[in-house]
């Protein structure tokens, strides 16, 4: 998965007291063995303010090997807080049926 990003041009606004970033992202393309899969145009991301360290993940998709986007909470200090957005490849999720 390759993802096409223009992070320059990446905006994130933090409303303290709704308790979510809106992350505005101009353009989003993702490419899966150089094919265009999707791409979004003027999207904005609603996310939670989550507690320092916890990642909470785009949704944009979900293929077991491919890095999956998220978003951070880094400091959640008010006057200087951090917000970053990036890639992880996730482990993939174990179901184990009740006995």
């Amino acid at each position: 998965m390759e993802w096409r990003v223009d992070w320059n041009k990446v905006i994130p606004i933090c409303d303290f007291s709704t308790g979510y970033v809106d992350w505005h992202v101009e353009q989003l393309d993702a490419f899966l063995d150089g094919v265009s899969i999707f791409w979004y145009k003027n999207m904005n991301f609603q996310f939670p303010i989550l507690p320092e360290g916890r990642l909470y993940a785009f949704g944009l998709q979900e293929s077991g090997d491919q890095p999956t986007l998220l978003t951070c909470t880094l400091n959640a200090d008010q006057h200087f807080p951090v917000f970053v957005i990036g890639g992880r490849i996730l482990p993939k999720l174990s179901v184990q049926k009740k006995q």
